[in-house]
């Protein structure tokens, strides 16, 4: 009875002592890691504003593959929410609240009452590559017991962190190339040009008999074209016609004849990528410059994208030489 008294006595005193020791512990913490990735800063970006891709790299959702997870807002970035529970008890949520395109990006964590927790992430942009910064930072921890939680912060998620980033470098730098985007202010382009459609399978093969036509009508009428052929597209529905319009550019004023009909290249502010290679590959460069207005809430001024054939692929044998710029005019 003694002995159960002491060890009664004892551990009062241990917890009166924890609980006193509690009030000296900052109810805050923080703990970061980085990591050098050699790829470009828009593709490790977007593997942490897409909070889908979390799953893939993230350790605090490995071995839980029952987890029940439920997504809203937009697809990535700004507003994005991701809120998930398991079947072996664990859940929580996290929420982007800044975003920073390729730059940083904030992230609220569902404590649990327990106090306020964010991910923070900085991409900076090197020469060959971007030095990418995690930053667990916690505010108001609860006495007393989250904040002893703080102050272990370090030796708990150090190696978690550091596995995450790895992972990310793993898939970051075993992804495709990111395709350069710029913005740039073209000038307006005066041209000629045949209005078309055709179904998806269909489009190559068209472009070609209407390019073909286009410069046939320009003999006829004595036209020179100033400029290299482009072409404007309108939609790219795999169960729809896609309406496009195949130009080439002129330096003066010209008579309207048969299917050929001016046509007028509004100058303003574009996106420009540059692609060479094959035909096919240019439907990377339309994903890539989509996925770039999506990262900064852009919108398409005007209804037409534009591909500028620079190297025609029946002039040239050679395939990987065939360039074609690619113009998204924005608002």
């Amino acid at each position: 009875m003694r002995l159960l008294k002491f060890v009664g006595g004892v551990f009062l005193v241990l917890v009166a002592f924890l609980l006193f020791l509690a009030y000296f512990i900052k109810d805050h913490a923080e703990t970061q890691q980085k990591i050098y990735i050699k790829a470009a800063p828009q593709t490790v970006f977007r593997l942490v504003s897409d909070l889908h891709y979390w799953k893939d790299w993230s350790p605090f959702m490995e071995g839980d593959n029952d987890l029940n997870s439920v997504f809203t807002g937009p697809e990535r970035g700004l507003k994005s929410k991701h809120v998930w529970k398991g079947k072996n008890g664990r859940s929580g949520s996290q929420e982007i609240v800044a975003c920073n395109p390729y730059e940083s990006i904030r992230i609220k964590l569902d404590m649990g009452g327990s106090g306020q927790a964010f991910d923070e992430w900085t991409f900076k942009d090197t020469t060959d590559g971007v030095i990418v910064g995690w930053k667990l930072a916690m505010t108001d921890l609860s006495y007393p017991f989250h904040r002893y939680f703080g102050y272990f912060i370090e030796g708990t998620m150090k190696p978690l962190q550091e596995r995450g980033l790895q992972k990310i470098k793993e898939l970051a730098e075993g992804a495709s190339p990111a395709i350069r985007i710029e913005e740039i202010t073209k000038e307006a382009v005066n041209a000629v040009a045949i209005l078309d459609s055709a179904m998806m399978p269909d489009v190559e093969h068209k472009l070609a008999d209407d390019f073909s036509m286009l410069e046939k009508l320009m003999a006829y009428g004595r036209t020179e074209a100033a400029g290299t052929a482009f072409a404007v597209f309108y939609n790219w529905d795999a169960d729809k016609p896609i309406k496009f319009r195949v130009a080439y550019p002129v330096a003066e004023e010209v008579r309207e004849h048969g299917l050929m009909h001016l046509y007028r290249w509004e100058a303003g502010k574009m996106l420009k990528a540059v692609h060479s290679g094959p035909a096919e590959g240019l439907v990377n460069v339309h994903v890539e410059m989509d996925n770039y207005m999506q990262d900064f809430g852009m919108k398409l001024r005007g209804a037409g994208v534009y591909e500028v054939y620079l190297k025609q692929e029946t002039a040239v044998k050679d395939s990987s030489v065939i360039v074609t710029e690619v113009y998204y005019p924005i608002e």
